[in-house]
């Protein structure tokens, strides 16, 4: 990997690699696994210098979500030179949740319940990790639209800590549990509705939609991740304003990513649910 910012990268954190490899998963700017001479492993999220503010609202998102004692990559330096920004965290061991779902043995329903569980404990604990420096993050309006959906939504949850990309290319699993939660760029504070209705707009909208030979399979392990949810004590009262928001700010999210035959299908199906129409997942 000879890639001029990566070069760059390593040089400012004053790195010498033994090995690296690029991951995948649902980052929004490239992450580096990277093996130094001394056999620790590192995760290197690297970009622009325009990158910084992204990295800088991560740092202060993974500083928040360990307070809240979320299993997460522990943050060891944020630097910056006039070439790139970076971010350099602990390396997580586990296997992406999406991969996961796919496997033939049968755990994919209770790493789904898993998962809800995880879900509901960041906003049991996120209340207690809350500081000036947070904000509502990825979850503030983005359109006159949006600000229209939201106004429906009561609110009256007490505000915790939103992840709000809390979908399976984002989470790690060791087989038996969800062992670690990715990429925190989008993290904010808010009702925890709003990061349910995120999750579930993305798994309905974007992973399984409505043509999909993937849907029945997303349907079964959606209502699994709902229940395991409410099972930790979360609670989902009046979703239907939280769905309307969340599917209008994926839509949003998406656009220039998906196609418009695809965009239009999402549009149909959030106009449906602001139009009374049933909510994906048994539970909502």
């Amino acid at each position: 990997m000879h890639e001029p910012l990566l070069e760059a990268a390593l040089d400012v954190l004053d790195m010498t690699p033994r090995a690296m490899g690029r991951t995948s998963g649902g980052s929004s700017l490239p992450v580096v696994r990277v093996d130094d001479e001394d056999g620790c492993v590192y995760a290197l999220r690297y970009g622009p210098p325009a990158a910084a503010a992204v990295l800088d609202r991560e740092s202060r998102n993974l500083k928040a979500a360990a307070r809240a004692k979320v299993p997460c990559p522990r943050v060891l330096r944020r630097a910056d030179s006039n070439i790139v920004s970076v971010l350099l965290t602990t390396w997580e061991a586990g296997t992406v949740l999406a991969e996961a779902f796919g496997d033939p043995s049968g755990s994919a329903a209770a790493l789904a319940r898993q998962a809800g569980a995880a879900q509901a404990a960041l906003h049991r604990t996120g209340r207690l990790a809350l500081g000036p420096e947070l904000d509502a993050g990825w979850a503030r309006p983005h359109s006159a639209a949006e600000e229209e959906a939201l106004s429906g939504c009561d609110d009256d949850g007490p505000p915790t800590l939103l992840h709000l990309d809390f979908h399976p290319l984002n989470l790690l699993t060791d087989g038996d549990r969800i062992s670690c939660v990715l990429d925190w760029v989008n993290a904010g504070v808010g009702d925890h509705r709003r990061d349910v209705a995120r999750t579930v707009s993305i798994l309905w909208l974007d992973a399984a939609p409505k043509d999909s030979p993937l849907r029945p399979a997303i349907c079964r392990l959606l209502d699994e991740w709902l229940e395991g949810y409410l099972e930790a004590g979360g609670e989902l009262p009046a979703m239907r304003p939280y769905m309307v928001w969340a599917g209008l700010a994926t839509m949003r999210d998406l656009a220039g990513k998906r196609t418009r035959a695809q965009l239009a299908g999402m549009k149909e199906e959030v106009s449906l649910w602001a139009d009374g129409g049933d909510l994906p997942g048994h539970c909502l």
